[in-house]
């Protein structure tokens, strides 16, 4: 057996061992999970505790995306908020797709703060222009909102909800100049 088999039947060992034990944030933090993709799988179609474990701590975007979907579609929203807003989904516009259309509010909620969906300009605009004022707001409060298209951030700059107007305006991602030039659409 040549060092670098040691090594990973050692690493095997400490994986079956941390799983077993039900240590599943230990196991979601291992450097090297994607290496045991087996160990991601057991922990996206385990407990609850292993998929939110999976969903808080792992690094998604090295993980196939058929268990990143299953994640999207999960029973428990808590599951589908945490990954609403993890900075990796912005690698996978199915599982985007599929959580700024949940059921729940609270999880497009926490899609609409994360500053992954500055890449998802259709998402964005969608949730510029919803009848809901949390999302709006929440947008707005986005720390990559100056990434988004002008016309949305002027969009949210000349909203009607009071809320919405001064999140944007109080946006530290938003340069001076352009605030000033935003005051114009109020």
């Amino acid at each position: 057996m040549n060092s670098i088999d040691f090594v990973q039947a050692n690493e095997r060992k400490e994986l079956d061992y941390l799983y077993r034990a039900g240590q599943f944030e230990r196991l979601a933090r291992f450097p090297e999970l994607n290496l045991y993709p087996q160990y991601a799988e057991k922990l996206c179609s385990g407990s609850v505790d292993a998929r939110a474990a999976f969903v808080t701590y792992a690094r998604i975007e090295r993980f196939p995306a058929q268990c990143l979907r299953s994640l999207a579609c999960d029973k428990e929203p808590f599951i589908r908020a945490t990954l609403a807003s993890s900075a990796d989904i912005s690698v996978f516009p199915e599982v985007v797709d599929v959580l700024s259309r949940d059921q729940e509010e609270y999880v497009r909620v926490y899609l609409a703060g994360n500053p992954a969906i500055a890449h998802y300009p259709e998402v964005v605009r969608i949730f510029a222009i919803s009848h809901d004022d949390s999302f709006r707001a929440r947008l707005a409060r986005n720390p990559a909102v100056a990434d988004f298209d002008p016309e949305v951030v002027q969009i949210l700059a000349a909203d009607q909800n009071i809320y919405v107007r001064g999140a944007i305006m109080s946006n530290p991602s938003i340069p001076e100049q352009l605030k000033r030039g935003l005051t114009r659409f109020r």
